[in-house]
């Protein structure tokens, strides 16, 4: 209902040329904005993924949520570029994601995994599951090697000067 006090909120808009201004009359005097945390953590559903040249880490994540879609929506978060590589997850209508909310994964399902700006060097991709996740046995498709690889251990890989070493959609979940 209200932001407390040094706490920090995020917008996102799908138009462009949108603006949001808040002022001070967006303050409410005399309301208790404290912070406290009320409920016991909850477990949440979660894959993450990592991606490691050995000096930098980038991540992704797959949150299960009933209310999500498999589309791009308010419950995901859009990838942002950095200044060296990148990874983020696909939804169902190509949007490069750091959070990639959806209802379900299920049995025979593929998640696209998005690399992007790697150059030549050794990297290690690797999983942590929470939740549910915990019960699943997901594989990763390299298109490059050709190889299937559990997630239940880091993968390393290299990246060459190649085209298809360095492509995009190298990389899949089953």
């Amino acid at each position: 209902e209200y932001i407390a006090l040094g706490q920090a909120f995020w917008v996102s808009t799908t138009g462009s040329g949108t603006d949001i201004t808040i002022d001070e009359l967006a303050k409410i005097a005399g309301t208790s904005t404290t912070f406290y945390r009320t409920q016991a953590k909850k477990t949440i559903d979660r894959l993450t993924i990592a991606l490691s040249n050995g000096t930098v880490t980038d991540k992704t994540a797959i949150r299960l949520d009933s209310r999500a879609k498999t589309t791009f929506d308010r419950f995901d978060g859009v990838k942002l570029d950095n200044q060296l590589f990148d990874i983020s997850t696909l939804s169902k209508d190509s949007v490069s994601l750091i959070v990639n909310a959806t209802d379900s994964v299920s049995c025979g399902s593929v998640i696209k995994i998005k690399t992007k700006d790697m150059t030549a060097g050794s990297y290690t991709m690797s999983f942590t599951t929470e939740g549910v996740f915990n019960q699943y046995t997901l594989m990763l498709k390299d298109a490059y090697t050709g190889q299937n690889v559990s997630t239940a251990q880091p993968y390393s890989f290299t990246v060459d000067a190649s085209e298809a070493s360095q492509a995009l959609d190298r990389f899949q979940l089953l």
